[in-house]
């Protein structure tokens, strides 16, 4: 299927798609306090992450955000659809996180 089908009337079949699980002893592993870098759009800015059943909650100073788990390592943040990995040690421990 291409982005094109639905708009030629043509048919499409959707994809069976599942939510991703974690155990929550991993979710419980990325909670913590996080800083963004300078070069982010409120540069420094502070938020901590929360481990919640099945998902992990993103507290900024002046809101909250689902983190949707889509790999072990891969989340999307569903305010502004922002990808957010895992960065991880050798011991596999949480050490960053990338958020494009």
């Amino acid at each position: 299927m291409d982005g094109w089908s639905i708009v030629f009337g043509q048919r499409v079949t959707v994809p069976n798609v599942r939510a991703a699980a974690l155990p929550q002893s991993i979710l419980l592993s990325y909670e913590g306090h996080y800083q963004f870098g300078p070069d982010f759009f409120d540069p420094d800015e502070k938020f901590r992450l929360v481990a919640q059943p099945r998902y992990l909650l993103m507290q900024l100073a002046s809101d909250s955000r689902p983190l949707v788990l889509l790999s072990p390592t891969e989340f999307l943040e569903r305010k502004f659809f922002g990808h957010v990995v895992a960065e991880e040690d050798e011991q596999g421990k949480v050490i960053g996180l990338i958020v494009r």
